[in-house]
């Protein structure tokens, strides 16, 4: 049986940030890191949007430097679409979101997540960004960072 059936976003997050192969940051000891699952769950907001919307940012993590904006590997952007897309539809179209990250309403409602965005940190990396989605059978968590 699975540990993370009926899982809350928070509860999905804390095995990756707190695995003790993780490399927390530079910056992990700084006050007001979170270090529970509760304190997760407050770094963490609902993202109203669709997979459709929301797939632009999963390949944009996996495809580029958070910090300076440029491509890295392993992945292209059309390698990531194609399987993040899958991984979508297996979410679902009820899948809910969650992201420690605040972008303008307009880049949520577009799919643009090319411009700046704040966070509450979940990581002591200077810029981070969880995302968490929980379809009716599979969940899909997400955690990119970047040191500048």
């Amino acid at each position: 049986m699975d540990d993370h059936v009926g899982a809350g976003p928070a509860e999905l997050l804390h095995p990756v940030v707190f695995a003790p192969e993780f490399d927390r940051g530079p910056f992990a000891h700084l006050e007001g890191l979170p270090d529970t699952v509760e304190d997760l769950a407050r770094a963490l907001a609902p993202v109203a949007v669709t997979g459709e919307r929301m797939l632009p940012l999963l390949v944009r993590l996996c495809t580029e430097d958070l910090a300076y904006g440029v491509p890295f590997d392993p992945w292209t952007p059309d390698r990531a679409r194609d399987v993040l897309g899958r991984v979508v539809d297996a979410l679902g179209p009820e899948t809910r979101w969650w992201s420690n990250v605040s972008y303008p309403d307009r880049a949520w409602a577009s799919g643009d997540y090319s411009g700046d965005f704040s966070s509450s940190p979940v990581t002591g990396y200077t810029t981070d960004c969880a995302v968490v989605g929980i379809g009716r059978y599979a969940t899909l968590t997400m955690l990119a960072f970047a040191e500048s």
